[in-house]
């Protein structure tokens, strides 16, 4: 048996783990196991490098979404990255024009951003474009870099049907998972909304406030002591004055 704490901890892991976010991310690693793995016994071993790079530059943008239009929200990524892979491909001896490329790019990507949802997937795929390739060997000549950006846009490719095809079979899968998540969320924001709305109740307290300084000098005392203010009209329980007393009343 699992303690209550426990429970929660376990219950809260298994509504991570089937989430669409994990069912997505398993679609895109076996697209990029399949792909890779497909142009490496087609092409060898390089080939499969620079198609994985295409995968990966294109797969940002992949996410859960309606059946239609999935093929156009994954088109941005690939039709931007590529022609900027072959620029720095291009540029990799020339690093002052390379600057050139990248500072311009860079800042639309982020500008790009502000987009939001559907902006940032394919700001991170320009970065990771520009990234990698200047992360591989220098090119020897115009053919070499035509032929990593020919196998770099295969990948890419492969990957934009791979995505469609996988939103079509999984679509319903996915729009499940989404609405269990909306759902979750809002149950947990309606349990907190009462815990902080809740009135703090002071704790009661037995003993009786002391009855205030000038009670018990207008009754038991003949003067009033220094502390004391004397109230003309709050005392109750004012003596009568004597007749013949010099003395004059405590109030």
């Amino acid at each position: 048996m699992l303690g209550p704490r426990a429970a929660v901890r376990v219950r809260a892991a298994l509504r991570i783990a089937l989430s669409h976010y994990v069912a997505s991310g398993l679609t895109v690693a076996l697209g990029l196991l399949f792909i890779s793995g497909g142009v490496h016994l087609w092409l060898g071993t390089i080939a499969a490098s620079a198609a994985a790079t295409g995968v990966i530059v294109t797969a940002p943008p992949d996410l859960p979404g309606p059946r239609r239009g999935k093929f156009f929200q994954m088109l941005p990524a690939p039709l931007i990255g590529l022609p900027l892979f072959f620029f720095v491909q291009m540029l990799h001896t020339a690093p002052i024009r390379l600057g050139l490329l990248l500072v311009p790019a860079t800042f639309m990507a982020f500008l790009a951003m502000a987009w939001g949802k559907r902006g940032i997937p394919i700001a991170i795929a320009v970065m990771f474009s520009m990234v990698f390739s200047m992360a591989t060997p220098t090119p020897s000549g115009m053919a070499e870099a035509v032929e990593r950006t020919w196998h770099f846009g295969l990948g890419a490719g492969l990957y934009v049907i791979w995505a469609t095809l996988a939103n079509l079979a999984l679509n319903g899968r996915f729009r499940t998972q989404s609405v269990a998540d909306v759902l979750y969320s809002l149950a947990a924001l309606m349990r907190t909304r009462p815990a902080s709305s809740r009135p703090r109740t002071k704790p009661a307290t037995s003993a009786t406030p002391p009855p205030p300084c000038w009670a018990s000098c207008c009754v038991n005392r003949p003067r009033w002591p220094t502390s004391c203010r004397p109230r003309a009209t709050s005392c109750s329980n004012r003596p009568a004055r004597r007749a013949g007393s010099g003395s004059p009343p405590c109030w």
